[in-house]
């Protein structure tokens, strides 16, 4: 009987190894792993690195994707964030608003005193307001009291006070107040009302009394000759005047008067009348030197405007 053949038991082990290596650099070379599960890639430099039983693959950006970085820095700051402890600055910002650089609404009077009260102007004679336009609004004053605004109203005192000494309180207040209205654009509205005793005398280019006309070049040259034809005469009473000028809803009211004839109901009336909406400074003439009358500053105060004193004895000296 032919006896069974015997292989070596390590010639066995040997056999199965050099197959299993075969097979494995055969499978390698024909199918690289993944290769089945990976996506299509447009062309460009891709790295790989073995890591355990895996392999990862590392791509450069591509140019198209660098351009749209470059078009959208926004979209590359979000894919950064999670990577940095705070924001890229004014990513999380909201854009500046030009409101917001722009100023606040007309009527403002940048410049008014705590107390309502600015120094002596004694010595103005001739308007020396300079024109700043702001966001639209402008910037004018009398006799160094400012207001800025759209709309204006100048409350002036006629009465035969304003003509001594020499007629100069009335021509000082003249120049003034048409130095003040050629600072004024065709954009800005104005009105004139001159007061006494009596009905007040208003200007009235349009035969529309009691009105805010614009400030263009033909009507400021008709209120100049309006103002020329005015002159003092009569007692003093500024109380219809006033809230016929609060009833024009102007931004800025300029009153201006030698009397101390302004009553406290006259200034609760006006107050209440205008409700806040215009700026009343109050200008107050009177001769040697000194400081506006306790009603005057009661007037400006309560009407977030301010309050001036001129020496009219200083008027015309320079």
């Amino acid at each position: 009987m032919r006896g069974r053949l015997h292989v070596p038991a390590w010639l066995i082990s040997t056999v199965l190894h050099v197959a299993a290596m075969l097979l494995a650099a055969t499978l390698t070379a024909t199918v690289p792993r993944g290769a089945a599960d990976e996506p299509a890639r447009e062309v460009g430099i891709v790295l790989s690195q073995d890591r355990d039983d895996r392999r990862e693959y590392f791509e450069a950006p591509t140019q198209d994707e660098n351009a749209a970085e470059e078009d959208d820095p926004a979209a590359a700051g979000q894919q950064d964030a999670g990577n940095s402890l705070s924001a890229t600055p004014g990513q999380q910002e909201s854009p500046l608003d030009a409101k917001d650089i722009l100023p606040d609404a007309p009527g403002a009077i940048p410049g008014a005193v705590a107390d309502g009260l600015v120094g002596n102007a004694g010595d103005a004679t001739r308007g020396s307001g300079a024109n700043t336009t702001v966001g639209g609004s402008v910037r004018t004053k009398v006799f160094g009291v400012e207001g800025t605004g759209y709309k204006f109203v100048y409350v002036f005192d006629r009465s035969d006070s304003m003509s001594e000494p020499r007629g100069r309180p009335m021509a000082a207040a003249k120049a003034e107040l048409v130095a003040s209205l050629r600072n004024l654009e065709r954009t800005h509205q104005f009105q004139i009302i001159f007061f006494n005793h009596a009905d007040p005398v208003v200007f009235n280019p349009t035969g529309q009394r009691g009105r805010l006309v614009f400030g263009n070049e033909a009507n400021r040259t008709l209120a100049e000759r309006f103002v020329s034809s005015v002159s003092p005469s009569g007692g003093t009473n500024p109380e219809n005047a006033l809230v016929m000028a609060v009833n024009m809803r102007p931004d800025v009211v300029f009153f201006l008067t030698d009397g101390q004839d302004l009553t406290l109901s006259s200034i609760d009336r006006v107050t209440k009348l205008n409700r806040g909406g215009a700026y009343i400074n109050a200008i107050e003439f009177g001769a040697g030197s000194g400081r506006p009358n306790a009603m005057m500053l009661m007037l400006a105060r309560r009407n977030q405007g301010q309050a001036a004193y001129v020496d009219t004895n200083a008027l015309g000296r320079r």
